[in-house]
């Protein structure tokens, strides 16, 4: 039977999105459907539509879009045999080695085309097909109700404003670049008249001034050359300053769940972004722009001296941007993925970094090897395939300079002999040419770093597409600072809003959790009071909503409904200042910097002082431990708190959030690693600083200390009241929890 194929250039192909966390690959993919068609939409508009949530979505859910969107969907199981032999509608989605969402694009009868949005496009043969191929597809086609809106998003065009703000400098810039062309004008002119009037016509009184001359334009284009560059250097550095605060700002502003769905060592590297993005934007992009608007003013005088060789200068211009445009365009989708993928690599790094102790301890160096590995050479081979694909354009490029070169010359001196051009026109214009072709083929080199540009700004985009949490707003100084570019210092201004005591109280109404609209609940209907001085201990199975609850109370998650109070008062009711300092959070992991325990527990506030921090430090029962060591409170930390045992980083946590001297204090199982004895002493000793405590508790021993229990399963309050209370009633989970600990 003959194989169904297609030739590569009537290929059905999709415009590539990539995923920038796990969980949306569902929605990337479904977005390449709709751009296909004609639809372009923000992926977050899709993660929504699509339910997206900390899971990821399902064919189910991604169907409903699709028919929200105007989109027909046939849900089938298909061999791959009749994929290859084009038995489908491509494109089409396909559930791809059980765990990920990918595009089918089109088969050539050999090979099926593939766009990933976690790896790029691709092709596999039939073999890879079989064994990756779980077998359900959607396929897709127009409706009536289908209507194409908005436009390929281009994401340096969001970024090309940022030079408009500096309009007195680009001004300059171009004043200089005007009178560089005097200059750039005044050399071919001296050097013809040099040529024609003082060798061919001996006119040797005009030798000295021509010398004169010259010199004075070399010296008059080395100054302005090097005041331009200093221009140019102090105006990338500002905006180089002003991204780096402004991707700060932003990381600092987002939603907690943004840091839940992403690699740390991801969100760091992306503050890296403003040297690439302001070297790009200044010394690539403007520095290029003016150089074009000089060789478009030298043109004519170029068509003066001959318009038969201006003419063969444009076309090979002309050539030259093409083959560009299409090398860029060729690779514009693998340089993207590269990016993406090594933002995941920056990720899995500094997770085995983190993870070293567990590593060696286990015996996982194979495991992590083989995972970075499964990261790595992904990378590897697409940067060789761009190499090779660059090399092929490198080499047409050099082949056209090369007949440009030697062509020019050629028909320069056919010109000359034929009369239509003398000798100083000759020379004139071998100097000019440079001064068009270089600039115009400066395109080439231009759309390289735009398109790598381009793809590190799709990942500083995909951040500032991010919602900011309402709830902070101690950043807000910083945006008064951004607007007037007064980065130098950034002043305490104080929210404008009434001010309210710290709150010790909290009461949650009605409150539901959930990550998606699709979703199920992962809290329903919460109804709690915790009164001011109170210990509440939150404890249930695993999967319960433990956390979900505490992260809700705290503020880091935002109810999907119902409402929290804290004094009887909105959160957006506080000065912000008032609201955050009124809480200390612990959590089950222990962030710990290199440095002295001291620094740790103070984080470099020098309102502390030695006295005070041991007082705390006894509460958490943590003095002891430190004044064992020999250096005491200067005894120096590793990364992570290498030095100390687990329970003795996680009492350093305690003390350090006692120190803030907070009104409410929550326990996100942050005694788990204590023994007993330990556990029962600091709970105790919490609960005689009057404090209202919120813990979530990994043993019950807290729970039984508590003033109130809140047992939670599958989401809803099963049982709520004093531990005594409960341990009464026979048929209570608390009771049963509590045996089954005993």
């Amino acid at each position: 039977m003959m194989k169904y194929s297609v030739p590569g250039f009537l290929r059905k192909k999709v415009p590539l999105v990539l995923q920038y966390e796990m969980v949306e690959c569902g929605a990337a993919s479904l977005s390449m459907i709709l751009q296909y068609f004609g639809k372009y939409l923000p992926l977050s508009d899709l993660r929504y539509q699509c339910g997206v949530s900390r899971d990821g979505s399902n064919m189910l859910n991604i169907k409903k879009a699709a028919l929200h969107y105007g989109l027909s969907v046939k849900v089938g199981k298909q061999k791959p045999n009749e994929i290859l032999d084009g038995k489908v509608d491509f494109p089409c989605l396909a559930w791809w080695n059980y765990n990920h969402f990918v595009v089918f694009e089109s088969t050539d009868g050999k090979h099926l085309h593939i766009a990933d949005p976690g790896g790029g496009k691709y092709k596999v043969n039939e073999s890879v097909l079989t064994n990756s191929f779980s077998g359900l597809l959607l396929q897709f086609e127009k409706t009536d109700s289908f209507e194409k809106s908005g436009q390929p998003e281009r994401e340096i065009l969001n970024f090309l404003p940022i030079i408009g703000e500096y309009q007195i400098s680009i001004y300059f810039l171009l004043l200089i670049s005007t009178a560089l062309l005097v200059t750039s004008l005044a050399s071919p002119g001296l050097s013809g008249a040099f040529v024609q009037s003082f060798l061919g016509d001996k006119r040797y009184e005009l030798g000295l001034p021509i010398m004169w001359l010259s010199f004075l334009m070399v010296i008059l284009a080395a100054s302005l050359t090097s005041v331009q560059l200093n221009v140019v250097r102090r105006l990338a550095l500002t905006i180089q300053r002003k991204l780096s605060v402004e991707i700060s700002f932003k990381i600092l502003s987002v939603d907690f769940q943004f840091y839940t769905s992403r690699f740390i060592g991801d969100i760091a590297s992306r503050l890296k972004l403003s040297e690439n993005i302001a070297n790009t934007l200044i010394n690539q992009f403007l520095v290029f722009v003016l150089g074009l608007i000089g060789a478009f003013l030298i043109i004519p005088f170029l068509l003066l001296i001959s318009w038969q060789l201006t003419v063969v200068s444009l076309v090979y211009i002309f050539v030259n941007i093409t083959l560009a445009a299409i090398s860029a365009n060729t690779l514009i989708d693998s340089n993207r993925s590269i990016q993406v993928e090594s933002g995941k690599v920056s990720g899995i790094t500094v997770r085995m970094l983190s993870d070293t102790r567990t590593i060696k301890a286990s015996g996982l160096e194979n495991r992590y090897l083989s995972t970075y590995q499964d990261f790595y050479t992904p990378i590897l081979k697409k940067g060789q395939e761009v190499q090779s694909t660059m090399n092929s354009f490198a080499f047409l490029t050099a082949l056209s300079n090369t007949l440009y070169d030697y062509g020019t010359i050629a028909f320069s001196g056919f010109l000359v002999m034929q009369g239509s051009m003398n000798l100083a026109g000759f020379m004139a214009f071998q100097v000019l040419r440079n001064e068009i072709t270089g600039p115009l083929l400066g395109v080439s080199n231009l759309l390289e770093q735009l398109q790598q540009a381009e793809a590190e700004l799709g990942r500083l985009q995909d951040l500032r597409l991010v919602e900011n949490d309402p709830k902070v707003r101690s950043l807000n100084s910083y945006k008064s600072q951004l607007r007037d570019s007064k980065l130098n210092s950034v002043s305490e201004e104080k929210p404008t809003s009434n001010k309210i005591s710290q709150p010790r109280s909290i009461s949650l109404t009605n409150v539901d959790q959930t990550f998606s609209p699709l979703s199920p609940n992962v809290l329903t209907n919460i109804n709690l009071n915790i009164e001011a001085g109170e210990l509440v201990s939150i404890i249930g199975p695993s999967g319960s909503g433990k956390s979900t609850l505490i992260k809700n109370i705290v503020g880091l998650y935002q109810p999907s409904k119902g409402q929290i109070l804290y004094g009887n008062h909105d959160w957006m009711d506080y000065d912000d200042d008032t609201i955050r300092q009124s809480f200390a959070y612990v959590s089950q992991e222990t962030n710990i910097f290199r440095g002295s325990i001291y620094d740790n527990l103070t984080m470099y506030n020098e309102g502390y002082d030695l006295e005070q921090v041991r007082k705390v430090a006894k509460i958490a029962c943590f003095d002891d431990v430190v004044m064992n060591l020999p250096q005491g409170y200067s005894h120096h930390l590793g990364d992570n708190g290498n030095g100390l045992s687990g329970g003795q980083l996680q009492r350093l946590s305690i003390t350090r959030a006692l120190l803030s001297s907070p009104r409410i204090l929550f326990l996100d199982e942050a005694t788990s690693a204590l023994d007993v004895p330990t556990e029962r002493m600091v709970i105790q000793n919490i609960k005689q600083l009057n404090l209202t405590v919120i813990a979530v508790a990994h043993r019950l021993l807290t729970a039984k200390l508590s003033d109130q229990v809140v047992v939670l399963e599958k989401g809803f309050i099963k049982e709520l009241g004093h531990p005594d209370e409960l341990l009464k009633q026979d048929d209570s989970l608390f009771k049963k929890l509590v045996e089954d600990e005993d």
